[in-house]
C-alpha cells in the first residue's frame, strides 16, 4: 500500500505531467520541535518587512524547482535555505490539510497548487539555531499550540499569518503528532 508521501517521492516534471492543469508546486514545512515533556512547538517565520506580505507570519517553505531530485527533496532545500535547519526525509511524516491550496496566478491566468507537510525537528539545537536571510525574514519563534490558537505570543504580540490556510494546517500538524505519539 502506497504511502501518503510516496506521489511527492518524483521530480517536479512528473508529478506536473500527472496533474495537467497545473502551471507549478509550492511546498511547505511545518517543523514541529518534539520536546521530552509534550508541550511541542512549531517553527513560525516572520517576513520582512521589504518583502511581500510584509511583516506577517508563515512556515518554511517555497516553489519547487526543476534541479530538485524530487519533491521532498524541494521541502528538505527550502528548510535548510530558509531556516538553516539541516533535515532528513525520515523527518517528514506526512502531507497535512485535507486538499492542497490552489490559487490561480493573477498576471498569469495559471493554476499553481501548494501541498504543506509536516516535518518533526528534535534536538534542542534546533530551538536556537536558526539562521534566517534577511532579505526575506526579519524574525522566528518557536510557539505553543496555546499561542497558536489565540494568534498571539506569550509576550502579547500578534501573530498575523501572510495565508489565511496556515493556522487550521499548523494545528492539524499538532493533532496528527499528537495522533502517532499515542
Amino acid at each position: 500500500m502506497a504511502t501518503p508521501l510516496e506521489q511527492y517521492a518524483v521530480p517536479v516534471k512528473t508529478y506536473l505531467e500527472r496533474h495537467p492543469v497545473l502551471a507549478g508546486l509550492v511546498v511547505s514545512a511545518i517543523l514541529i520541535y518534539k520536546s521530552n515533556d509534550s508541550k511541542h512547538k512549531v517553527l513560525l517565520i516572520q517576513r520582512a518587512a521589504t518583502d511581500g506580505f510584509p511583516r506577517k507570519w508563515e512556515c518554511p517553505g517555497g516553489g519547487v524547482e526543476d534541479s530538485d531530485l524530487t519533491i521532498i527533496d524541494a521541502v528538505i532545500r527550502e528548510i535548510q535555505e530558509e531556516t538553516g535547519i539541516g533535515i532528513t526525509r525520515q523527518s517528514i511524516l506526512e502531507p497535512v490539510g485535507n486538499t492542497p491550496d490552489e490559487w490561480v496566478e493573477k498576471r498569469t491566468g495559471l493554476l499553481w497548487r501548494k501541498v504543506t507537510f509536516l516535518v518533526t525537528v528534535e534536538g534542542s539545537g534546533s530551538l536556537e539555531g536558526v539562521k534566517l536571510n534577511p532579505e526575506e525574514h526579519q524574525d522566528f519563534h518557536w510557539a505553543s499550540e496555546k499561542e497558536l490558537a489565540s494568534e498571539s505570543r506569550e509576550d502579547g504580540s500578534v501573530i498575523e499569518f501572510a495565508y489565511e490556510s496556515q493556522k487550521g494546517a499548523i494545528l492539524e500538524g499538532f493533532r496528527v503528532v499528537k495522533e502517532l505519539e499515542q
